[in-house]
């Protein structure tokens, strides 16, 4: 597969930095100038229909709803993502917040601590 920052040409991207924000199931990284969001996702956790009818409901809410959220950047031709091997490649506009993984670390840590002192 190509390299992350060779993929972004596809969208007409050729000047950009790339910082790794996620790894696992889905490899993401920040793109600058954007921003945006570069998502390498494994095919075999949804298939090719399911993913683009979750970019179309993002889509719909970003355009109906008022909620933020990472709204999608088409192919130039139109595709919502780009097929590479077992990965599927989605471009999204970046949306700033916090990353509540982390809170939730803390919250389940705070947890597991008074559950051990209240058994005590």
């Amino acid at each position: 597969m190509e390299r992350p920052l060779d993929l972004l040409r596809h969208w007409g991207i050729a000047d950009a930095s790339l910082t790794r924000v996620a790894e696992g199931a889905n490899d993401v990284f920040r793109v600058d100038p954007g921003p945006f969001a570069l998502r390498i996702q494994r095919r075999s956790l949804l298939s090719d229909e399911e993913a683009a009818s979750q970019l179309t409901w993002l889509e719909a809410l970003a355009n109906e709803s008022g909620i933020t959220v990472p709204r999608p950047k088409a192919l130039p031709d139109g595709a919502p993502f780009l097929v590479r091997g077992d990965r599927r490649v989605v471009l999204l506009h970046w949306v700033e917040g916090t990353n509540l993984l982390g809170i939730l670390g803390i919250v389940l840590g705070i947890g597991t601590v008074l559950v051990i002192i209240l058994d005590s």
